[in-house]
């Protein structure tokens, strides 16, 4: 659970300036409580500080612009921003914040900037291990937040090559997926650590070593994340990164003879579920898939462009026609798909 610590621990007079000058030395030697208790007194007791669950590891250490977990430093963001994870990265985890976080980012704005540093293990990057801190105009740190992978003592050298994960990948995301794999084109595998913990998943398998890559079609209707482990060549995570607003519902009239086309408020089959054996209800049901599919890779969300829920109605019959009914049609109306037999 999130331990917040406020100033209810013993305090120890001293100046911010003070306090700060020795933050490094304090931090490096003993990463948890000694951290907290330096950066408390920086703060005059006003410090605030969350834990990841199940460990000491901080996710976050705040302070304010009255009280700052470290004081204007008269260097640029950056290098203050250094100066600060050099000497608290430890605190969230991190063995060695000299070598193991770099900079990606630096934000600027008229209210404060930010600098974001991103873990890496050993020379090869933890997907998810990251670390943010937040700075006033003066330069003074107001807080840092983040995660990173707690414990690392993985081997770097993987047993698996990328041809192999370019491999398997395309598998895993033809089956996952439905697709041709002679149709998937893979991404550059990159080797990783990853730490379930830091998706908050719980896997037994743990930390280690993969390769990482996107497993997707030209078009874009299939775009699938992929970690293959390195040592074993399974996959250790994999999801669809299509964002889809895609929901369909299908009625069946069951060719009961009507005089108007009724609204699908009774599917038969919804969206998720699976074949119903009903051959007009499941080719609906699929080809309005297909179609939704088609026309996202083209980068439009359903009729509307914002995600319409697709209805159909099978099977219709009018009572002024003949039945089975030999057409199908669009209603505005309604908003839906009508077909007969």
């Amino acid at each position: 659970m999130f331990g917040v610590l406020v100033g209810a621990m013993l305090l120890v007079p001293a100046t911010a300036t003070t306090a700060a000058s020795s933050a490094a030395t304090v931090a490096a030697a003993e990463p948890g409580d000694a951290a907290r208790t330096t950066l408390l007194r920086a703060t005059a007791g006003t410090a605030h500080f969350a834990e990841r669950d199940g460990t000491t590891a901080l996710t976050f250490a705040g302070g304010s612009a009255a009280q700052p977990l470290q004081p204007p430093t008269g260097k640029s963001t950056s290098a203050a921003a250094r100066q600060f994870v050099d000497g608290y990265g430890r605190a969230f985890g991190v063995a060695s914040p000299a070598t193991d976080l770099t900079e990606v980012r630096s934000f600027h704005s008229k209210s404060a900037d930010a600098v974001r540093y991103r873990q890496s293990y050993r020379g090869v990057p933890v997907i998810g291990g990251e670390l943010a801190v937040q700075l006033a105009p003066s330069g003074a740190v107001l807080s840092t937040s983040g995660k990173a992978a707690v414990g690392l003592t993985l081997g770097v050298a993987p047993s698996v090559s990328a041809a192999a994960a370019i491999t398997a990948a395309r598998v895993i995301t033809a089956k996952r997926d439905g697709a041709d794999a002679s149709t998937l084109l893979v991404d550059t595998p990159e080797l990783s650590v990853y730490d379930p913990t830091l998706w908050n998943i719980t896997d037994p398998a743990g930390q280690r070593l993969v390769w990482r890559t996107s497993v997707r079609t030209a078009m874009g209707d299939v775009n699938r994340y992929v970690l293959i482990d390195a040592t074993t060549g399974a996959s250790a995570l994999d999801f669809s990164q299509v964002e889809t607003a895609l929901t369909r519902s299908v009625c069946d009239n069951a060719n009961a003879l009507r005089v108007n086309a009724a609204a699908c408020t009774a599917p038969v089959r919804v969206e998720g579920q699976g074949a119903v054996g009903n051959t007009d209800v499941d080719n609906a049901y699929d080809l309005a898939g297909l179609t939704y599919n088609f026309y996202l890779g083209l980068g439009r969300d359903s009729i509307d462009n914002v995600g319409l829920p697709l209805k159909s109605t099978v099977r219709l019959c009018f009572s002024n026609a003949t039945c089975p009914y030999a057409n199908a049609f669009w209603d505005g109306g309604t908003r839906q798909m009508y077909y007969g037999q």
